[in-house]
Protein backbone atom coordinates (compact mmCIF):
# COMPACT_ATOMS: atom_id res chain seq x y z
CA UNK A 1 0.00 0.00 0.00
CA UNK A 2 1.29 3.44 -0.84
CA UNK A 3 1.92 5.80 2.05
CA UNK A 4 -0.46 8.39 0.68
CA UNK A 5 -3.71 8.13 -1.19
CA UNK A 6 -6.30 10.58 -2.44
CA UNK A 7 -8.93 8.42 -0.72
CA UNK A 8 -7.45 8.98 2.75
CA UNK A 9 -9.72 11.93 3.46
CA UNK A 10 -12.78 9.74 2.98
CA UNK A 11 -11.36 7.13 5.38
CA UNK A 12 -10.68 9.57 8.23
CA UNK A 13 -12.05 8.70 11.63
CA UNK A 14 -13.34 12.00 12.94
CA UNK A 15 -12.66 12.83 16.57
CA UNK A 16 -15.73 14.19 18.34
CA UNK A 17 -14.31 14.81 21.85
CA UNK A 18 -16.05 11.77 23.33
CA UNK A 19 -14.12 8.86 21.86
CA UNK A 20 -10.46 9.82 22.25
CA UNK A 21 -9.13 6.28 22.85
CA UNK A 22 -10.90 4.90 19.79
CA UNK A 23 -9.77 7.80 17.63
CA UNK A 24 -6.18 7.51 18.90
CA UNK A 25 -6.06 3.78 18.18
CA UNK A 26 -7.49 4.33 14.71
CA UNK A 27 -4.90 7.01 13.89
CA UNK A 28 -2.07 4.85 15.24
CA UNK A 29 -3.12 1.93 13.08
CA UNK A 30 -3.45 4.13 10.00
CA UNK A 31 -0.03 5.71 10.51
CA UNK A 32 1.66 2.40 11.32
CA UNK A 33 0.19 0.92 8.16
CA UNK A 34 1.75 3.79 6.18
CA UNK A 35 5.07 3.44 8.07
CA UNK A 36 4.97 7.01 9.32
CA UNK A 37 3.97 6.58 12.96
CA UNK A 38 7.62 7.22 13.79
CA UNK A 39 6.87 10.94 13.36
CA UNK A 40 5.21 11.16 16.80
CA UNK A 41 7.14 8.48 18.68
CA UNK A 42 10.13 10.39 20.02
CA UNK A 43 12.29 13.46 19.63
CA UNK A 44 12.83 14.83 16.13
CA UNK A 45 16.53 13.92 16.12
CA UNK A 46 15.85 10.21 16.67
CA UNK A 47 12.83 10.03 14.36
CA UNK A 48 14.95 11.19 11.44
CA UNK A 49 17.44 8.33 11.78
CA UNK A 50 17.36 6.27 8.60
CA UNK A 51 14.98 8.68 6.84
CA UNK A 52 16.21 11.37 4.48
CA UNK A 53 15.14 14.95 5.22
CA UNK A 54 12.82 15.19 2.21
CA UNK A 55 10.94 12.00 3.14
CA UNK A 56 10.76 13.00 6.81
CA UNK A 57 9.36 16.43 5.86
CA UNK A 58 6.82 14.82 3.53
CA UNK A 59 5.73 12.32 6.23
CA UNK A 60 5.55 15.06 8.86
CA UNK A 61 3.38 17.25 6.63
CA UNK A 62 1.08 14.34 5.77
CA UNK A 63 0.72 13.26 9.41
CA UNK A 64 0.03 16.83 10.62
CA UNK A 65 -2.61 17.33 7.92
CA UNK A 66 -4.13 13.94 8.70
CA UNK A 67 -4.43 14.81 12.39
CA UNK A 68 -5.93 18.23 11.74
CA UNK A 69 -8.36 16.84 9.16
CA UNK A 70 -9.67 14.28 11.62
CA UNK A 71 -10.34 16.76 14.44
CA UNK A 72 -13.62 18.55 14.93
CA UNK A 73 -13.62 22.23 13.87
CA UNK A 74 -13.22 23.55 17.42
CA UNK A 75 -10.04 21.53 17.92
CA UNK A 76 -8.70 22.44 14.47
CA UNK A 77 -8.85 26.10 15.48
CA UNK A 78 -6.87 25.26 18.62
CA UNK A 79 -4.26 23.00 17.03
CA UNK A 80 -3.76 24.70 13.68
CA UNK A 81 -1.01 26.91 15.13
CA UNK A 82 1.03 23.91 16.30
CA UNK A 83 4.04 23.46 14.01
CA UNK A 84 4.47 19.67 14.03
CA UNK A 85 2.38 16.53 14.18
CA UNK A 86 4.28 15.49 17.30
CA UNK A 87 3.28 18.71 19.10
CA UNK A 88 -0.36 18.11 18.20
CA UNK A 89 -0.19 14.42 19.16
CA UNK A 90 1.53 15.04 22.50
CA UNK A 91 -0.79 17.88 23.46
CA UNK A 92 -3.92 15.88 22.62
CA UNK A 93 -2.65 12.97 24.71
CA UNK A 94 -1.87 15.13 27.73
CA UNK A 95 -5.09 17.10 27.50
CA UNK A 96 -7.38 14.09 27.23
CA UNK A 97 -5.51 12.05 29.85
CA UNK A 98 -5.99 14.94 32.29
CA UNK A 99 -9.63 15.20 31.27
CA UNK A 100 -10.11 11.46 31.80
CA UNK A 101 -8.43 11.69 35.20
CA UNK A 102 -10.85 14.43 36.21
CA UNK A 103 -13.80 12.38 34.95
CA UNK A 104 -12.61 9.37 36.95
CA UNK A 105 -12.26 11.52 40.09
CA UNK A 106 -15.77 12.93 39.67
CA UNK A 107 -17.24 9.47 39.10
CA UNK A 108 -15.48 8.13 42.22
CA UNK A 109 -16.75 11.06 44.23
CA UNK A 110 -20.32 10.50 43.06
CA UNK A 111 -20.04 6.76 43.63
CA UNK A 112 -18.68 6.93 47.17
CA UNK A 113 -20.38 10.09 48.44
CA UNK A 114 -23.91 9.58 47.18
CA UNK A 115 -26.64 8.88 49.74
CA UNK A 116 -29.75 6.80 49.41
CA UNK A 117 -32.94 8.86 49.46
CA UNK A 118 -35.65 7.56 51.80
CA UNK A 119 -38.37 8.80 49.41
CA UNK A 120 -37.18 6.70 46.48
CA UNK A 121 -37.11 3.00 45.84
CA UNK A 122 -33.96 1.34 47.21
CA UNK A 123 -33.87 -0.92 44.15
CA UNK A 124 -33.83 1.98 41.69
CA UNK A 125 -31.06 3.66 43.70
CA UNK A 126 -29.01 0.47 43.68
CA UNK A 127 -29.48 0.31 39.91
CA UNK A 128 -28.17 3.89 39.63
CA UNK A 129 -25.21 2.99 41.84
CA UNK A 130 -24.51 -0.02 39.61
CA UNK A 131 -24.51 2.27 36.56
CA UNK A 132 -21.88 4.43 38.25
CA UNK A 133 -19.90 1.30 39.06
CA UNK A 134 -19.96 0.24 35.41
CA UNK A 135 -18.78 3.70 34.31
CA UNK A 136 -15.88 3.39 36.76
CA UNK A 137 -15.05 -0.07 35.42
CA UNK A 138 -15.03 1.46 31.92
CA UNK A 139 -12.48 3.96 33.27
CA UNK A 140 -10.28 1.07 34.51
CA UNK A 141 -11.31 1.38 38.18
CA UNK A 142 -11.96 -1.98 39.77
CA UNK A 143 -14.91 -2.05 42.17
CA UNK A 144 -15.12 -5.52 43.71
CA UNK A 145 -18.44 -7.14 44.52
CA UNK A 146 -17.57 -7.04 48.24
CA UNK A 147 -16.85 -3.32 48.12
CA UNK A 148 -20.02 -2.71 46.15
CA UNK A 149 -22.18 -4.66 48.61
CA UNK A 150 -20.52 -2.96 51.59
CA UNK A 151 -21.20 0.42 50.03
CA UNK A 152 -24.86 -0.46 49.48
CA UNK A 153 -25.23 -1.52 53.10
CA UNK A 154 -23.47 1.60 54.30
CA UNK A 155 -25.72 3.85 52.23
CA UNK A 156 -28.97 2.33 53.44
CA UNK A 157 -31.16 4.83 55.32
CA UNK A 158 -31.55 4.50 59.09
CA UNK A 159 -35.07 3.08 58.56
CA UNK A 160 -33.42 0.02 57.05
CA UNK A 161 -31.09 -0.57 60.01
CA UNK A 162 -32.80 -3.89 60.83
CA UNK A 163 -32.01 -5.03 57.32
CA UNK A 164 -28.35 -4.16 57.94
CA UNK A 165 -28.35 -6.16 61.17
CA UNK A 166 -29.78 -9.24 59.44
CA UNK A 167 -27.11 -9.12 56.77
Amino acid sequence: MSRYSTLDIVELQSFTLTDFHYWKLHVQLEMKERDIFYIVLSEIATTREGVDEFQWSKDEHYYRDYLLSSLNPHLVMTYNDFKTAKEIWDHLNVYFQEKEGLLKTLLCERFFNSKFNTNSSITSQIVELEKLRLKLVDEQSEISDNLFMSLILYKLPLERITFKAKM
